[in-house]
């Protein structure tokens, strides 16, 4: 797919990749990788990509770059859905500069409609774990045993499914309540 885009866009493409990694650091410098962080970093990428190369070859390129043999299951699926929240983000903004989409995927981050991994490898709600609690990294918080309203993931959240089939993935999140 991007040795059909010309020189010009190729070096696009670069720069708002690149930018991606800078906001994204800016934002949620406390966090990884399947975390804040990275949730923040996909809805951008895909949110900047859309308005020059289109709606359309965002998302196959998105899924294509995913689908990379060796890329984990639960990874692919919070990297697929966070994508599409950022393209819904400037499908609903077309006309939007790049700070616009940013502090609206902050939001979405925040807010709970993009998604992270926790600790114990499962896909949850963003705004049901705390900033740095993801993956094999825990919080302060969450090292602490002496609290007895800690989930089994150890952070406030949900349960998450997450299904593999001929190389599909979807996600369903569980609310915990």
């Amino acid at each position: 797919m991007l040795s059909d885009l010309s020189l010009f866009e190729k070096s696009d493409f670069k720069e708002i990749r690149g930018r991606a990694f800078e906001k994204c650091k800016v934002r949620f410098p406390e966090d990884n990788n399947d975390g804040h962080m990275d949730a923040f970093r996909h809805a951008y990428w895909n949110a900047l990509m859309a308005q020059p190369f289109g709606m359309d070859w965002v998302a196959r390129y998105g899924t294509a770059h995913e689908r990379l043999p060796g890329n984990p299951p639960d990874r692919e699926a919070m990297d697929l859905h966070n994508h599409e929240i950022g393209r819904r983000i400037t499908l609903n903004n077309p006309t939007a500069g790049p700070a616009e989409p940013a502090a609206k995927i902050q939001e979405a981050v925040q807010g709970g409609k993009t998604v992270v991994i926790d600790r114990d490898g499962k896909l949850v709600p963003s705004d049901k774990v705390e900033k740095g609690c993801r993956g094999a990294r825990r919080c302060a918080r969450c090292f602490s045993s002496s609290s007895s309203t800690r989930t089994s993931m150890g952070c406030p959240g949900t349960q998450s499914m997450v299904t593999t089939k001929r190389r599909r993935v979807s996600v369903r999140l569980l609310p915990s309540w």
